[in-house]
């Protein structure tokens, strides 16, 4: 009777529960790079909107010191020439992005049915 297969198998257990561990850690590193990547630009946009003259993110400020929801007001209810016509322009938006959904569902369901009609493999 021999040792070295029982040696053998727990060595090969202990490289896969290593790379089993590599693995984990390098999709978490994935992972924070990524929800980074995307929290960021969120992050600087409130970070301008909170700000009461809007140039936080030039002075190295990680959150401006006198927050303020001013230039949200400014927006709802349309104070500066540029938003004079706000509600309309958001109101088209939202009509093109409501028609561009439904296009794409109906398009989408006649394109799935076809499909799902379709007789696949050999023999016909």
């Amino acid at each position: 009777m021999s040792v070295a297969p029982a040696w053998g198998r727990t060595s090969s257990l202990r490289r896969h529960r290593r790379r089993r561990r590599v693995s984990d850690a390098g999709a978490v590193v994935l992972a924070v790079v990524l929800l980074i990547w995307w929290l960021l630009p969120v992050y600087n946009m409130m970070l301008i909107a909170l700000d009461p003259e809007g140039n936080t993110e030039f002075t190295g400020d990680i959150w401006p010191t006198a927050p303020t929801l001013e230039a949200f007001r400014g927006v709802v209810f349309q104070r500066y020439w540029y938003l004079q016509d706000f509600w309309h322009q958001f109101g088209n938006s939202f009509f093109i992005g409501i028609m561009t959904m439904a296009l794409t569902v109906l398009i989408s369901s006649l394109a799935g049915f076809a499909l799902g009609r379709m007789r696949l493999g050999k023999g016909g």
